[in-house]
């Protein structure tokens, strides 16, 4: 696969005809949400490490959804948080 660098005409700009898709915030975001959640567990459980250790390997899904549900941050078009059922 050849790849070529952008030239500048091809950037987005202000005059583009370019118009991103409703939803692609809602991905951002919940990009964001997981790489937090595994940003804080990580440094919970693996304090010592800047990686992933046996703790972190084992932990489980039940473990990562409490950390993931106890994110908060400012997201692309909101705060994002999660309420008590989850959403």
């Amino acid at each position: 696969m050849r790849t070529t660098a952008l030239k500048r005409q091809e950037r987005i700009g202000i005059d583009s005809k370019y118009e991103q898709e409703g939803k692609v915030q809602f991905v951002i975001d919940a990009v964001y949400a997981m790489a937090h959640a595994l940003h804080n567990m990580q440094r919970d459980l693996c304090p010592e490490l800047s990686g992933i250790c046996p703790d972190m390997d084992l932990a489980g899904g039940k473990k990562l959804l409490k950390y993931i549900r106890s994110v908060g941050f400012n997201g692309e078009q909101a705060t994002v948080w999660w309420r008590g059922s989850g959403s």
